[in-house]
């Protein structure tokens, strides 16, 4: 490029970039712009007329709409992904701004970005050209980077500390958070991590899109909850009674899952899969609850396999042949697999389930704060970033053991103040039911946070049988013993763990 070219370049760009945002929604985009390649399902020209419950989730996406989070807690295979994707093309043709893409895996991002954003970019006649390319010999950066006129699009893992920490990004596209780590890096949640790229924009937005996995680790049962959780509701064709296309209304003859029907809330009448798309051309987004002062946090949207569009695989006899041959056979990890994937709900082990009630009976009311058949005390310490735990556990014979303390101490683990408690609570004596006094026998603290810190406590204290661990991400490695050094180092030596 000559010397002249480059102040009318970057005057061009600067004139893109205080562009007003676009009146267009990215549902308008999409018909007039998207194009699906040949190795798609439905190769040609995109529709969104064939997804209709995906036209509201995009058009809360553009720019011009005031909702900040939007939440899609959906089944497989149902659209999700695609609008997001979208949600690029617009971004990068009729928006420009930064943008963050993580995917559960830097191997899933690479893969998101082959498969679908570059087919993208080297498909739309509008996107061509775009996208600069990189200058850089490192492929990666042309996969995970995409740079255009006023902005960027990044990809990155939830497995990746750095890249959720490399660049704040006004548009932020969390795809399958349900499938990330619950911490990256021992710095906490990624989909946190990624949120606060976003701090520095006012009007931000966040897609959250996955199918939900375990109920009590989910992160998009939580983000839907707290939504303002709006449900489909289509119209049935005999009554116009407008409904939730719930699994337990889907009926079949016993030993006959090719004739399921759905059967109507209202009318009770059968109710083919051949009507299902006028259904969702008629159907409606309902929110189902709102927010303080009647604003939600977030456009919360969720979706089960029924609403696949009809002459998709997962048709309703699919589903209800795959639901019995999973009851038939007692499988309850495909039930657990067809739950998440098909009915979009997250799966609870029966045996995990403790009642409140239970827990409660099961208390026990100790005479003293040492029971009578406690004979040694131990402590375990954990150390984070804003705070120190420790429990006291009471040991017996065959060991039975009952948890006897718990204490927490509330400030920077690099305070030496804050050690002095914790070493004043491991000198303290326990009143013993038969009348003595019990002090910690040894004490074991985690070196995963703030092991320099650690060392200097553990290090003039070890004949109190006070010792700095690690844990191994090994199973079944053999215990070994460190020795802590006056460097604030361990000194690794055989033998077993005290």
């Amino acid at each position: 490029m000559s010397v002249l070219a480059d102040p009318i370049h970057a005057v061009q760009s600067l004139r893109r970039g205080l562009a007003p945002d676009p009146v267009e929604t990215i549902s308008q985009w999409a018909d007039a712009h998207m194009l699906l390649p040949s190795w798609n399902a439905e190769p040609g020209r995109w529709r969104t007329s064939r997804t209709p419950y995906l036209k509201q989730i995009m058009d809360v996406l553009s720019p011009s709409a005031p909702v900040r989070e939007v939440v899609f807690m959906k089944p497989a295979q149902i659209g999700g992904t695609e609008a997001g994707k979208n949600w690029v093309g617009y971004t990068i043709h009729r928006a420009p701004t930064t943008m963050l893409i993580v995917e559960p895996s830097l191997d899933v991002a690479g893969k998101l970005s082959k498969q679908k954003i570059q087919p993208m970019l080297d498909l739309l006649p509008c996107l061509i050209g775009l996208v600069r390319e990189s200058r850089s010999r490192d492929a990666n950066n042309t996969i995970m980077e995409k740079s255009f006129d006023g902005g960027m699009v990044c990809l990155t893992g939830a497995n990746s500390g750095p890249g959720l920490r490399f660049m704040s990004a006004r548009n932020l596209f969390l795809d399958e958070c349900d499938a990330y780590p619950f911490d990256v890096g021992g710095e906490g949640s990624p989909c946190e991590l990624a949120e606060k790229r976003t701090l520095t924009y006012a009007r931000h937005k966040i897609y959250r899109c996955s199918t939900p996995l375990l109920k009590q680790s989910s992160v998009i049962e939580k983000a839907y909850a707290e939504s303002d959780q709006r449900k489909y509701f289509v119209p049935c064709p005999h009554c116009d009674h407008p409904q939730v296309l719930w699994w337990k209304h889907l009926d079949w003859p016993k030993g006959k899952p090719e004739e399921a029907k759905f059967l109507c809330e209202q009318c009770h009448c059968h109710i083919t899969e051949v009507h299902k798309t006028r259904m969702l051309e008629q159907g409606e987004w309902l929110a189902q609850a709102v927010g303080d002062g009647g604003m939600p946090k977030a456009a919360g949207f969720w979706l089960n396999a029924l609403y696949a569009p009809y002459g998709w695989v997962n048709s309703w006899a699919k589903l209800a042949l795959d639901w019995s041959e999973i009851i038939h056979k007692h499988d309850l990890r495909a039930q657990q697999t067809f739950t998440n994937t098909n009915l979009a709900e997250t799966w609870e082990e029966a045996g995990e389930r403790v009642e409140d009630s239970d827990l409660h009976n099961r208390v026990e009311i100790y005479p003293a704060p040492v029971p009578d058949s406690v004979v040694c005390l131990t402590a375990g310490i954990d150390v984070q970033k804003d705070r120190i735990e420790g429990e006291l556990v009471g040991w017996g014979k065959n060991q039975e053991s009952w948890s006897i303390a718990y204490r927490k101490w509330f400030g920077s683990p690099t305070d030496t103040t804050l050690w002095a408690e914790v070493d004043a609570w491991l000198k303290q004596p326990w009143t013993h039911e038969t009348g003595g006094f019990l002090t910690v026998a040894t004490a074991c603290i985690d070196t995963g946070h703030y092991a320099k810190e650690v060392y200097e406590f553990v290090l003039p204290r070890q004949g109190r049988r006070i010792w700095a661990v690690k844990g191994s991400s090994q199973p079944g490695a053999p215990p070994t013993r460190w020795a802590a050094s006056s460097t604030g180092s361990g000194c690794l030596s055989s033998g077993p763990t005290p």
